[in-house]
């Protein structure tokens, strides 16, 4: 297993930390390939943030309002403050995430703005939000001055490229000229 992450506190909590006092606060962001064993989280009670998670390789179990999905790569979880949480990754399927922990009293607004409103998305691979989520965990590592602002900036970049991802899987249809498919050059721009 690899585990790469980044936190604002130096305490971990499982339950995560909720700050209604600001508007938008990254608790902590990471990375992790689940190459040679199996992981199951469980939180009965949800956590107190926010979490995105991405899927990009491989695939999970994750419970989306009360069922089991089978996600696959291209794949894109939100839980919300105290919503059960339960997913399940086979070092087998070589599963490969990024993930993002975030409060503050706006979380829902600048969800609701970029159109992330559901729990379970089907995105694409998106070599520029994997970016974006390095950036942000590298920003979280080294705490370089004004850090904070920058990990809040560069999350909100990143809800724009999932809302883009989202409109993109949702609204471009496979537009054939003769010889030529454009869909792929379309995803492969993202």
């Amino acid at each position: 297993m690899i585990d790469v992450s980044g936190h604002t506190r130096p305490l971990r909590r499982d339950i995560g930390f909720e700050n209604k006092d600001i508007s938008l606060e990254i608790n902590c962001a990471g990375y992790q390939l689940f190459n040679d064993i199996d992981f199951v989280k469980r939180r009965p009670a949800g956590r107190l943030d926010y979490q995105i998670i991405y899927l990009t390789k491989g695939k999970g179990l994750f419970l989306v309002n009360d069922s089991y999905i089978e996600a696959d790569a291209g794949s894109l979880i939100v839980y919300k403050p105290g919503e059960v949480q339960c997913y399940r990754y086979l070092g087998k399927d070589c599963p490969e995430i990024y993930w993002v922990h975030f409060t503050g009293r706006d979380c829902e607004k600048f969800l609701n703005e970029r159109n992330v409103i559901q729990r379970f998305y089907e995105i694409g691979s998106s070599p520029e939000i994997c970016l974006t989520f390095k950036n942000i965990i590298f920003e979280l590592q080294l705490k370089k001055e004004n850090y904070s602002e920058v990990t809040v900036h560069l999350f909100k970049v990143l809800l724009f490229m999932i809302e883009r991802s989202i409109k993109v899987q949702k609204d471009v249809p496979n537009i054939v000229i003769p010889g030529m498919i454009l869909q792929p050059l379309i995803e492969n721009s993202l």
